[in-house]
């Protein structure tokens, strides 16, 4: 090849390497058009080089003008394609079609990549598949995705069914957009079936696209409802509750279902709302929400609607503070839940309301200083999880699990609990428990010795929380970074976090950790300060304060361990007996490591 030319590929190549393989390709096999003179004295001016990829592409398709209308086809169907699908289309017979696909195939246009179960071929790149596609005019493109999805329909229904997607992409290409829809749709519950959520999420927006195109009707708000609640469900695995997008899809739903008077489909969307505010910590949007799905739940008398309301209402009442009403709550979701059938509601509501309700009452067991019986629902939770085989629900059980583990004082089982959420989260890109099941990880690793790592692994966690707008149950994670710079000597960073902390609890942030931030700023401004323990005192007391007045005998023992030993180093033992003994009456024959710790101490 002269070098000019060289220099023309080189120049109009401009360092892209399919471009310049495409382009030397073009020139390669073009036409010596210099009129009987050698190759190597060929005039470079005679040798037009392509301007662009797509001129370079579709020069190397005028050269094999007897199978244009076939490779069209072949590209309408897609970058691979099978030979009878191809027969069906073009209405070639195979035999007949086998000298053009041997014409493309020496031309490096397709190659063949299966014998079995069917011939299929492909072609050599993407780009070249979309030079050829658009290469026909707008009305027979359609024309020909309208004859495939046609053919798909009526010769190859398995695949049809199976592939919804695919015949989604045809009936969509040819304008039919009311079928592609229908496919997308289809299409996407297949994908959320098998947890994939990614997949899930492209095929209900692709329908949401065309569906904009269509006239408003009752129907298509109908159907609009459908594919946002659908939606909804894989943004929560994916994005998590507190994202925008969820919030979104369902807030969307939740304007229409209004609209329509939908009642069923309401309640999917009240429920998604609900909890993305209680994600987000904002309990005065997603408590009255939570009371009006108990209200109308128990007016329609519906077991399932029942079983989610109180799961809702539970979780609200479990961040707040309340904890023996949240416990009553999960108790009567576990309840309707043995006397109900087994039709799964997690494609509805994300998680099943039985498992969300074990998992979560656990942790209002052990705050109200029942920890045998905690590990007894979280473990029930758990085989549950796995006997459903859903994927974010054994995420979920495996982070709760990590946390109960994290309560009781046993570090190891809770760091692998935490380990076992935190690689299945990432694997299904589940954002929200790859989120806490790190920092519940991190706390493992503090208690185990590995002060470092640990302050690492919460310090990212909470980042990334913020970042995302979670704000459930942040006041006990930031309690576990302040240990972590206590446990490192860091007691100003350490009080500074708790401080911050305490700042922000409220009946809108919610106060289950409430209690115990006033214990840790109490023990942290005594390592400071000696001589602050007037101050550590009041505080102490405050804590001992609020874990009684919501039930919290696990906080209680805690606040009431730590005034004990305060009051002990200034000589009042008889006051320190006097507190100490009806709680200790509470916890008498528990053994759970904590319980056992905190009893021991309180017996010194």
């Amino acid at each position: 090849m002269p070098q000019l030319l060289l220099d023309q590929i080189i120049e109009k190549a401009d360092g892209v390497p399919l471009f310049i393989e495409e382009l030397t390709s073009t020139m390669l096999s073009a036409p010596l058009r210099s009129r009987g003179t050698s190759e190597r004295a060929a005039q470079p001016a005679l040798l037009r080089v392509p301007d662009t990829l797509s001129d370079a592409l579709m020069e190397r398709l005028d050269r094999v003008a007897p199978s244009r209308r076939l490779v069209q086809i072949a590209a309408v169907i897609g970058r691979v394609f099978s030979l009878d699908l191809l027969s069906v289309a073009s209405q070639i017979d195979e035999d007949d079609m086998l000298p053009a696909l041997s014409q493309l195939q020496r031309a490096d246009i397709i190659h063949q990549v299966d014998i079995w179960p069917s011939v299929r071929f492909a072609f050599k790149h993407a780009l070249l598949c979309d030079a050829i596609h658009h290469s026909l005019l707008r009305s027979k493109r359609q024309q020909i995705h309208a004859d495939i999805a046609a053919s798909l329909e009526d010769d190859f229904p398995e695949l049809a069914e199976n592939q919804p997607e695919v015949l989604a992409y045809h009936h969509q290409e040819a304008a039919h957009h009311q079928q592609a829809i229908h496919c997308w749709l289809k299409s996407g519950q297949r994908a959320l079936a098998h947890s994939a959520n990614v997949e899930a999420i492209a095929n209900f927006r692709n329908a949401l696209q065309l569906l904009n195109a269509l006239p408003e009707t009752p129907e298509r708000t109908k159907q609009e409802i459908d594919i946002q609640l659908a939606l909804g469900i894989p943004l929560i695995a994916v994005q998590g509750y507190a994202s925008e997008e969820t919030r979104e899809a369902f807030s969307r739903a939740l304007a229409l279902c209004l609209q329509l008077g939908n009642m069923p489909e309401y309640f999917q969307a009240l429920y998604g709302l609900c909890m993305h505010s209680w994600m987000c910590a904002k309990h005065d949007d997603a408590l009255p929400m939570a009371e009006e799905f108990l209200l109308r739940s128990r007016a329609l008398s519906d077991p399932a609607l029942l079983m989610v309301a109180h799961r809702v209402m539970g979780s609200m009442l479990l961040t707040i503070g309340d904890f023996q009403s949240s416990a009553s709550h999960f108790e009567e979701t576990i309840k309707l839940s043995t006397s109900r059938g087994k039709q799964p509601l997690s494609g509805l509501y994300m998680v099943e309301p039985q498992v969300a309700s074990l998992l979560l009452l656990s942790w209002d067991l052990w705050i109200l200083g029942r920890p045998h019986q905690s590990v007894l629902r979280v473990s029930e939770a758990l085989a549950l999880a796995q006997d459903l085989g859903h994927p974010y629900t054994i995420a979920f059980a495996h982070y709760m699990t990590s946390v109960v583990h994290l309560l009781r004082g046993d570090a190891a089982r809770a760091f692998e609990s935490a380990e076992k959420s935190f690689e299945m989260s990432q694997e299904q890109r589940f954002s929200l428990y790859v989120i806490l099941s790190r920092i519940s990880r991190g706390r493992a690793l503090g208690d185990l010795g590995r002060v470092e790592e640990a302050r690492a692994e919460i310090v990212r966690g909470l980042y990334e929380a913020r970042r995302n707008g979670v704000g459930f149950m942040l006041p006990m994670m930031d309690s576990w970074l302040a240990d972590m710079h206590a446990k490192a000597g860091e007691n100003e960073s350490a009080l500074s976090i708790v401080e911050g902390a305490l700042a922000n609890i409220g009946d809108v942030t919610g106060r289950a950790w409430e209690a115990e931030l006033h214990r840790q700023r109490a023990q942290i401004l005594v390592a400071l300060n000696p001589s602050k323990v007037g101050e550590a005192e009041s505080h102490l007391k405050k804590s001992i304060e609020v874990a009684r007045g919501q039930s919290a005998k696990s906080l209680e023992l805690r606040a009431a361990t730590s005034l004990a030993e305060l009051w002990r180093t200034q000589g009042r033992s008889d006051e320190a007996r006097a507190l100490l003994e009806p709680i200790c009456r509470w916890f008498e024959g528990v053994e759970t490591a904590d319980v056992r710790r905190d009893l021991q101490s309180a017996l010194h």
